[in-house]
């Protein structure tokens, strides 16, 4: 396990320094800020053509089925896709994943009717599904230890000023200029991270010699049952993953119907939802630059906690709100404590788990989030037509914010929270 360095402002300088000089680390991060920003675009354009010709009271349905799409897939192909990305060079496969995306996304504006978009939108996730284990474990291949905290937090705030511009200029544009171009845009950001991701120098796994395709079949299956009795094995990873169950639960269908929220709870349109994600984005950013600049020395679990009880306030005040402007400032306190449970959550596993587990690791950390949004979607169809869009929201925040106060106070967090459990990778 990675010693937690005293986040002392010379290291951090000398960690900043060592990150801006890494090659391969600042061409991940130009591709994915380029990719994230077209994948704003992509979000306004794909959630408001599904609403389009759809009656107010079943606005939410479209999005819903939506989010089931995206969670089939994780559950389908994600433990798979973990697997993989430890067998395969990690680079390689986030290459063909965004070359894929980038053909796929490119087809959106010429099928007709909302199975299409549904089934292109399926095939996008099984890409991402690749990319983004890969993304996250290539990193301790790219940095130092002592540099993954920053470089995760670096990361997360770049994330977050990307979605900002997207989100503003997505929904600007995609009012004036039509969901077409939202979605040429998307399709040529991936080929800008792919390109960038090309440049990049690391090696992580060896590719395994040519076997007959039934035994390759076997080994697979081998290599995933011992991913899943390593993360069975870990009380520190049951107990997290059980938090991220319930996290995705609370959530999970939030970030399908904001769009819905924007239409039907505020009486706007696109420009709302832009205006009411970009505070999420914007509290994103600024709670980013606070975590970095704390210094890595943070308790990981208690860091876990403040953040998700801190997006559960947000999110209440954000949907118990009438007015736009109350609205955005919910979001942007949600959006502030975000990055306190990302960067906490990634480094801790980045920092215990070894390396060669650790794409499945993530893989299995994507799927139990999809379950619990499965679990959002049945909650969330059952719920809505007698509590109302609004209602359910608040409802879903309060009980995020109760997650982030008693998971790291009980049990094995508890434990480790309190220094009580120790760990060893």
């Amino acid at each position: 396990m990675a010693h937690h360095e005293q986040g002392q402002p010379g290291g951090r300088l000398a960690q900043f320094k060592a990150l801006v000089g890494n090659r391969s680390y600042v061409a991940l991060w130009v591709g994915q800020t380029v990719s994230w920003v077209g994948n704003s675009f992509h979000r306004i354009s794909l959630f408001f053509l599904l609403m389009e010709g759809v009656a107010e009271q079943n606005q939410h349905l479209p999005l819903l089925f939506l989010m089931l799409v995206h969670a089939s897939a994780h559950l389908l192909v994600g433990p798979f896709a973990g697997v993989f990305v430890d067998r395969w060079s990690r680079k390689t496969v986030m290459i063909f994943s965004d070359l894929a995306r980038a053909a796929l996304v490119l087809m959106l504006p010429f099928v007709p009717g909302h199975a299409w978009l549904y089934a292109l939108s399926f095939l996008v996730t099984v890409a991402s599904l690749f990319f983004e284990p890969a993304r996250h474990s290539s990193l301790p291949n790219v940095v130092s230890d002592k540099e993954l905290f920053l470089a995760n937090s670096f990361l997360a705030t770049s994330e977050s000023c990307a979605e900002l511009v997207g989100l503003v200029a997505g929904g600007i544009l995609v009012k004036t200029l039509g969901y077409r171009f939202a979605f040429f845009f998307d399709s040529f950001t991936f080929l800008v991270s792919a390109v960038a991701i090309s440049l990049m120098t690391f090696h992580t796994v060896a590719v395994s010699e040519r076997r007959p395709w039934q035994e390759e079949a076997a080994r697979v299956v081998t290599d995933l049952r011992k991913g899943l009795l390593y993360a069975h094995g870990r009380v520190d990873i049951r107990a997290l993953f059980g938090v991220y169950f319930f996290m995705a639960v609370a959530l999970g269908s939030i970030n399908y119907l904001l769009a819905a929220f924007a239409k039907s709870g505020l009486g706007m349109g696109p420009e709302a939802y832009a205006a009411m994600s970009g505070g999420i984005v914007a509290g994103y950013i600024v709670g980013s630059v606070v975590v970095a600049m704390s210094g890595s020395g943070q308790n990981r679990i208690a860091m876990i906690g403040l953040g998700l009880f801190g997006m559960g306030a947000g999110t209440v005040i954000m949907a118990g709100a009438h007015l736009l402007p109350v609205a955005v400032v919910g979001g942007f306190i949600g959006g502030l404590f975000n990055p306190v449970y990302y960067v906490a959550s990634r480094t801790y596993l980045q920092e215990s788990v070894p390396n060669e587990v650790l794409g499945r690791i993530f893989s299995l950390q994507f799927l139990v989030f999809q379950v619990g949004y499965l679990a959002s979607v049945g909650l969330s169809a059952l719920c809505l037509p007698w509590l109302g869009l609004r209602a359910w929201i608040v409802l879903s925040g309060v009980a995020l914010a109760l997650v982030g106060v008693l998971a790291p106070r009980a049990g094995v967090l508890g434990q480790l929270r309190r220094g009580e459990l120790v760990i060893q990778a």
